[in-house]
């Protein structure tokens, strides 16, 4: 559905492709008509919340149900054979066709996640008082790993990570150690902000424009402040590199972080529709 692919290739793959466990062979399906690629479909097996994230690709210019129906279903039956549950595929809000088309191929709607912006020119409010922070240093890829497991798992769509991940998130959004923000007590981080530049297609689209990763702060502190603590940190952080806008996506149904996201000054700027569907 998107023209990425066809200016140079899709940056799902590309992303993919330095991801652990993925088989280029195995996990990528492609759609040939009259030897011209036509369409794709990359499989995302994430096991240990078994599920499989289809991501697919038609050229505008055939018939795209056709193709596209043929493609989900292998990259379906790719997931099924890794010993996934349920596959999942999203789509933003305005593109319709392929909102319609998911629940042609057996989706149902499962969650809606929002993304949120905030403009960060001009003076800003304190509401609290912030908290000293560190930044991120060779080492702490295992306790942010531990940290973030401990915060999400069992959020809907959250798999688990590994240090492992954390490294490759790191290489895949371009991130600097400086721009990982943490909260410690003594040797294990109860918080953390992580910060980099908006990307696209494996570029920053402009140094003022940027991302929050993710966000979260440990169970055991959490409904304390700590969280508008460390927001505010951030906050201050990215002033100070004068960006001028901090865009992230939160989970429609996380009341708190949205909470929290309004009183810093976010907006919903666009939903993302998950779809979702039994494999077995």
């Amino acid at each position: 559905m998107k023209g990425e692919i066809w200016q140079g290739g899709s940056p799902v793959v590309k992303n993919n492709l330095g991801r652990s466990n993925y088989s280029l062979e195995k996990d990528l399906f492609i759609a040939e008509l009259n030897r011209r690629l036509v369409g794709i479909v990359d499989v995302t097996t994430e096991l240990r919340i078994g599920r499989a994230i289809i991501e697919w690709f038609v050229h505008p210019g055939v018939q795209r149900k056709k193709i596209g129906r043929e493609l989900v279903k292998y990259g379906c039956e790719r997931g099924r054979q890794q010993g996934a549950h349920v596959a999942h595929l999203s789509s933003p809000e305005e593109d319709k066709f392929n909102r319609n088309f998911a629940v042609e191929l057996g989706f149902s709607q499962a969650r809606c996640f929002l993304g949120m912006e905030a403009v960060l020119a001009g003076p800003h409010k304190k509401t609290v008082d912030s908290v000293p922070v560190e930044h991120f240093r060779a080492g702490d890829a295992a306790l942010l790993a531990t940290v973030q497991n401990r915060i999400f798992t069992g959020s809907w769509g959250f798999c688990p990570n590994s240090p492992d991940d954390i490294r490759y998130f790191f290489r895949l959004t371009q991130s600097k150690w400086q721009d990982i923000l943490l909260i410690r007590e003594n040797a294990k981080i109860i918080g953390y902000g992580w910060l980099h530049p908006f990307i696209r297609e494996g570029k920053p689209v402009e140094k003022r424009k940027w991302r929050l990763h993710m966000f979260g702060i440990d169970p055991d502190f959490q409904g304390k402040g700590w969280g508008k603590k460390l927001f505010l940190a951030c906050w201050e952080h990215l002033k100070k590199r004068e960006v001028s806008s901090l865009e992230l996506t939160v989970d429609s149904e996380n009341t708190p972080a949205i909470q929290l996201y309004k009183t810093m000054g976010f907006r919903v700027k666009s939903r993302e529709f998950w779809y979702e569907k039994n494999l077995f």
